[in-house]
């Protein structure tokens, strides 16, 4: 599967959720990210709410840290 396969299931995607879902290195998937987003298949989401204290149980940025900003998500746009 590639990373445009896996954000183009339903939902939003951090980056290190694909590197490790994918076995890739996260470098490699922010630049695939990055390239996929200049080309409009792909869109960078902030959620509103932020991690806040929650983070603790988070799935998906793999921060878990509750000082470390809110991380970018991605979905499909098309």
């Amino acid at each position: 599967m590639s990373v445009l396969e896996w954000i183009a299931q339903p939902g939003l995607h951090a980056p290190l959720e694909v590197a490790e879902a994918l076995g890739m290195s996260l470098e490699r998937v922010e630049a695939q990210l990055a390239y996929y987003e200049r080309l409009g298949y792909i869109k960078k989401v902030t959620p509103a709410t932020g991690c806040g204290k929650a983070c603790a149980s988070c799935q998906g940025c793999g921060l878990k840290k509750k000082d470390q900003p809110t991380p970018a998500y991605w979905e499909r746009v098309r």
